[in-house]
């Protein structure tokens, strides 16, 4: 093991494994992602090949207590349905008439994760994987669950250059999808934490290897220590690679923080986000190769690969939310660190999560349920016969600061960080993007003003919510009528989130922000936005009537290697908020877990800039002209009230 920096007057003890953690994660974050996909044939159901057990890297061995497997269905922290989503795999590879077993398990609807020496054997120089038979729920030949097969692989291209186990990954597109069964819930793996983690899956030495078995054990994770794998002394043995290394959480929920991969004992998995496999790179690259997605993220080689339909595609760093590599997780004795220990942005919205007795432990668990938002309004526009007062840009702006309004209307930039040309490039289309948004702000509080001036709004403080909400509407209206603005999609959204208090703003960015890769640095940004959200509900009360409306726009700046040109990619959101979500934000009490549905409305567009170009120029000069208003203006003849 690497040993310490000697201690110097001028600079602390450091572990040079520390150093070496942080540039795994800074190399990962920093270099595209090549990802190896081939096509899969259709498997024959017929059993007539020789069924083996694969033994990769170390022998496989259990601990020097003795067995401490049991059946999943009789294991101690089995949750009801969730082990479901884990399948035992039948593979057969181009150089040989054998096949092996192994284990997989669902990480969405269509996926498949499993190890990497599944798609690519070493050992007995089977080659590229042929083709794979999944079956979840399977209890022997008489009961073989849902079956499903692969269609399309995937693996880290440096697994294929050299068995590593640090990229002993791979995924699997099935043929259809499991729509009966839930996929597993995965995570970024801590880099320091203390949790009970299990491994489940198929082993071949017992029953055949017909059946489900668990083993769990509370576990040191420090991954520095360990080389970036995940090392856990948990009874496993040939059969269940591939099977998920599962985190029990303290509610009794589990998600997946590796993937079991070769033992003796202590066992290894390989580690899920910046200190192993981003796996939101893998599946962006096989929806790419699929044909179900465009991005320009992702490069697609046109050299021929050495085996039928193979192909390599270089991934963009797609960064995914979670901890930064100098954040440690902190320790924990029975599962994660309790929501009633930290405050966040969801104690605004679901009142204080201060603990209710002397402990620090509030008395019973409180769900909080219902439907947080409802798809927004459009702004209709109607002839009213009679002509409406004339805009006064002054009173406006004036009135609009004074009234100090709840903010329902957001700016969230995501910038990518350049050099040269294509940082000036970068920053030419931002002052585009960021005029339009002036404009737009200023003629949405001329609007605001002149419906408060023909008596449609009210001008005092209990009109906050009529005059957000209206303004909110116009913002969208003076986008989508925009023709700077090309629309790749539009669709109405519900989303079901499930989870605890203290995860419920990154739930509810992930649900958002699905398949739009930001950098992790930005996610700060968007807390702060969600606390502006939250303190917005809660101002308005639960006995408000009107409906508060928001509408936020994201703006991702992406450099396009090919064109080398940058591009503006926009996705907004606007929803409209529910009375049960007021009622929370009223009600003085702590919630540990949030069940909400949650709807909105979103689009997707890009900023066509050779059409603004022709339009900024006036959009600049009515800026140009109120701000030379306001230089004319002595500041000495201006009063600014203290209080």
């Amino acid at each position: 093991m690497p040993g310490r920096v000697e201690k110097t007057a001028a600079s602390p003890t450091r572990k040079i494994s520390e150093g070496a953690l942080e540039t795994t994660a800074f190399i990962n974050s920093n270099n595209p992602t090549l990802v190896a996909l081939w096509k899969l044939e259709k498997p024959s159901l017929s059993e007539t090949a020789t069924i083996r057990l694969r033994l990769a890297g170390s022998a496989e061995s259990l601990g020097p207590e003795g067995d401490h497997r049991v059946k999943a269905s009789e294991g101690k922290y089995n949750p009801p349905g969730h082990y479901k989503a884990i399948c035992k795999i039948f593979l057969g590879y181009v150089n040989g008439g054998e096949e092996f077993i192994g284990t997989g398990w669902l990480v969405n609807d269509e996926m498949v994760v499993t190890a990497g020496h599944c798609l690519y054997e070493w050992r007995y120089k089977g080659g590229f994987l042929k083709y794979v038979r999944c079956h979840f729920g399977y209890e022997g030949k008489g009961r073989k669950g849902i079956y499903r097969y692969g269609v399309t692989a995937a693996a880290p291209a440096e697994y294929l250059k050299a068995e590593s186990s640090v990229h002993d990954v791979s995924f699997i597109r099935l043929n259809e999808k499991v729509t009966e069964i839930k996929p597993i819930h995965y995570s970024v793996t801590p880099p320091t934490a203390t949790a009970k983690l299990g491994v489940v899956g198929y082993p071949g030495d017992l029953d055949f290897g017909e059946q489900l078995y668990e083993d769990w054990a509370t576990v040191h994770i420090d991954l520095a220590k360990t080389g970036t794998l995940l090392s856990y002394r948990i009874d496993t043995t040939p059969g269940q690679s591939g099977g998920p290394v599962l985190r029990k959480l303290s509610d009794n929920r589990i998600e997946a923080v590796g993937v079991h991969i070769a033992g003796g004992y202590p066992n290894v998995g390989s580690v899920i986000g910046p200190y192993g496999n981003n796996f939101e790179e893998y599946i962006l690259a096989m929806d790419v190769k699929d044909g179900l997605t465009e991005s320009s993220s992702v490069t697609v080689s046109q050299t021929k690969g050495l085996f039928p339909g193979f192909q390599l595609l270089s991934v963009q760093p797609q960064s995914t939310p979670g901890k930064k590599p100098s954040d440690p997780t902190p320790d924990i004795t029975n599962g994660d660190e309790s929501s009633l220990y930290k405050e966040t942005g969801l104690d605004l919205l679901f009142g204080n999560t201060k603990p209710k007795s002397g402990n620090g432990i509030a008395n019973g668990k409180r769900k909080a349920e219902g439907s947080l938002t409802m798809w927004p309004e459009k702004l209709i526009l109607t002839e009213t016969g009679e002509p409406l007062p004339p805009i006064d840009f002054d009173k406006a702006v004036k009135n609009a600061k004074e009234q100090d309004d709840i903010k329902t209307t957001l700016f969230i930039n995501f910038t990518e960080p350049l050099e040269g040309a294509a940082l000036e490039t970068q920053q030419k289309l931002m002052l585009s993007v960021k005029t339009w948004q002036a404009w737009a702000t200023t003629n949405c509080e001329a609007k605001v003003q002149q419906q408060v001036d023909a008596g449609e709004l009210p001008s005092d403080a209990k009109g906050q919510i009529a005059r957000s909400t209206y303004r909110a509407k116009v913002f969208g209206y003076l986008f989508e009528s925009a023709s700077w603005f090309a629309r790749t999609f539009d669709q109405s959204m519900n989303k079901e989130i499930k989870t605890k208090a203290l995860s419920f703003h990154p739930e509810i960015l992930t649900n958002v922000l699905e398949g739009y890769a930001i950098p992790s640095s930005v996610f700060a940004n968007l807390e702060k936005a969600l606390k502006q959200i939250a303190e917005g509900i809660k101002l308005s009360g639960e006995n408000a009537e009107e409906a508060q409306q928001y509408w936020i726009m994201f703006t991702k700046y992406e450099y396009e290697n090919i064109s080398r040109t940058v591009q503006a990619d926009i996705r907004v959101i606007s929803f409209q908020v529910t009375q049960s979500a007021k009622h929370y934000a009223s009600h003085k009490g702590s919630y540990d877990e949030v069940s909400f549905n949650f709807s909105f409305h979103q689009y997707q567009a890009e900023f066509v800039q050779e059409v603004f170009a022709g339009v900024k120029e006036k959009m600049n000069k009515g800026l140009i002209e109120k701000g030379e208003e306001l230089l004319e203006k002595r500041i000495t003849d201006v009063v600014i009230p203290v209080k």
